[in-house]
């Protein structure tokens, strides 16, 4: 992502250990293109045909988080999606219909010694007035989802360590 913010962007990288080994990674990672992290963390992802396939470039989706009344949902398409020996990225756009204007990137790393590391980052502004002005709120609010998201990432490559599911 360019290090330039648009009037009115917020930037939100965070980054950690979420778990250790090849089987961790290959979990989380898997977990993460198949919108497992997703669902763990609380938000709810849907294509037009119901159940998302994996996530691949183009693909379109519908994203929501939080209860009815207090909802923030919106469509996101799928740029691009990376998968290597050691590290797996997906990144997508929010569209017109989504409450935010921006980019998130996920990715799992495994590294040199073994350690898989969970990263999120975030470049986005409101697109609804209310929430421009949200201000250090919806900053807030962008990093308690990302954590969300790191937390997914560590249920799922424990879950294979202790040998259960992570849903």
């Amino acid at each position: 992502m360019s290090a330039s913010l648009r009037t009115g962007e917020r930037r939100l990288v965070t980054a950690r250990r979420v778990g250790d080994g090849r089987v961790a990674f290959d979990t989380a990672a898997s977990g993460m293109l198949a919108w497992r992290m997703h669902a763990l963390a609380g938000v709810h992802v849907r294509s037009r045909e119901g159940r998302p396939p994996a996530a691949a470039s183009g693909l379109v989706v519908s994203v929501r988080l939080g209860p009815s009344v207090l909802r923030l949902a919106g469509l996101c398409r799928v740029e691009h999606v990376v998968v290597g020996s050691h590290e797996v990225s997906l990144t997508y756009r929010t569209l017109a219909e989504h409450v935010e204007d921006g980019v998130q990137t996920f990715r799992v790393v495994l590294r040199d010694d073994g350690a898989v590391e969970g990263a999120v980052e975030s470049r986005s502004r409101a697109r609804h007035p209310v929430l421009g002005r949200a201000g250090l709120v919806g900053t807030l609010g962008q990093q308690l989802v990302a954590e969300r998201y790191l937390n997914a990432l560590e249920r799922l490559a424990r879950a294979v360590h202790d040998g259960r599911s992570a849903s």
